[in-house]
């Protein structure tokens, strides 16, 4: 879906656009601004409490990266079906566990909270990957370790690692919105590029 008929499914999304446009520090795709919306305002349909996602306790264990990467590795991607709009619900991170399946946010959001149970920092990031000539909707994540910053893939297409230093891949991507450990939000300048050029 591109970000027209993203913004004009929902009127919600247009308040959205108008604030992305207003934030005059944002250069290019990767820039930040901290923002007090809430994702729900982008249309994102997600859990009005953010902290919800990290209740109840997980079935699965997970001490290190490459054990978050094998347990992924073994879950099967699910588009679910577009009921009002709601093929973009997120799945309650326990869900997924129970499931084994479904879309890239899912597996984004599973994989930001084991990251951040492991006391690593991290981001959960929306926006758009670039795959076979285009700009698709996508979720990843951001996390740091020892000073470098990397790009977890939970869903890597052919030929592609979940795990690069986030220059070498970033170029792939275009940020929207993310969420820190700690849940602050921020908008970057992939959301205000789509805008102003919606049929990049």
């Amino acid at each position: 879906m591109g970000i027209v008929q993203w913004i004009s499914k929902f009127p919600v999304r247009n308040a959205a656009a108008k604030l992305a446009l207003s934030y005059n520090d944002i250069s290019n795709d990767w820039d930040r601004s901290e923002v007090s919306f809430h994702p729900r305002l982008m249309g994102y349909r997600c859990l009005k409490n953010i902290d919800e996602y990290f209740h109840g306790e997980s079935k699965v264990s997970t001490n290190t990266l490459n054990e978050i990467e094998d347990w992924l590795s073994k879950c099967g991607y699910q588009e679910r079906l577009n009921v009002e709009g709601l093929s973009d619900s997120w799945l309650h991170p326990l869900e997924f566990e129970k499931r084994r399946e479904g879309h890239c946010v899912d597996f984004s959001l599973w994989c930001w909270r084991k990251l951040c149970e492991l006391d690593i920092k991290a981001e959960l990031m929306l926006g758009e990957r670039y795959r076979d000539g285009a700009y698709r909707q996508h979720g990843w994540v951001v996390f740091t370790d020892q000073g470098k910053e990397y790009l977890f893939e939970p869903l890597p297409i052919t030929g592609q690692v979940m795990i690069s230093e986030l220059d070498e891949i970033k170029e792939r991507y275009a940020p929207w919105l993310s969420i820190s450990g700690d849940l602050k939000y921020f908008l970057l300048g992939g959301y205000v590029s789509a805008i102003l050029s919606p049929g990049r």
